[in-house]
């Protein structure tokens, strides 16, 4: 009975489609520097002096942001969602935590590690499956939160 729920609980986060990113990466960090530029300059009028919009608005900073943004749009919770569907997300997060609370360092660093690909290009479309993974090790983790052996005999 067990293995038909965790064979239920994969297929469905396995069936789930996969979603189309938008893209984030670094050429569009690149292209949102000069109309965020013009927008954050003309928000603080003419009457500011040059040296100071210089200071706080600068192309360091805006990419920096940008940069940012793509970072945490693979930890972007709908964007998990839409990959590993409801049950999937549930895991997602509880796998998550556990990986966390149980230090496991080697699952820490693929969660850091993750979102700089996407950024320069490298395994775009690969980022829902490594969404789907995670639920997984989150389901995993869970049955083996329950105490009860797992056999798949």
């Amino acid at each position: 009975m067990k293995l038909l729920l965790i064979s239920i609980f994969v297929f469905f986060i396995l069936i789930k489609p996969i979603p189309k990113l938008d893209p984030c990466n670094i050429q569009t960090a690149k292209q949102a520097i000069p109309p965020r530029i013009h927008f954050e300059q003309t928000i603080d009028g003419s009457r500011q002096r040059a040296i100071i919009t210089r200071i706080l608005h600068n192309k360091v900073g805006i990419f920096t942001s940008e940069v940012g943004k793509c970072y945490f749009y693979v930890f972007d919770p709908v964007l998990i969602f839409k990959s590993a569907g409801t049950m999937g997300f549930i895991f997602w997060v509880y796998g998550g935590y556990q990986i966390i609370v149980r230090k496991r360092w080697l699952f820490i660093w693929l969660l850091i590690i993750l979102p700089i690909f996407p950024f320069f290009n490298f395994f775009t479309n690969q980022v829902p499956y490594i969404h789907k993974i995670f639920a997984i090790m989150g389901l995993i983790f869970w049955l083996r939160k329950s105490g009860e052996k797992i056999s798949f005999n």
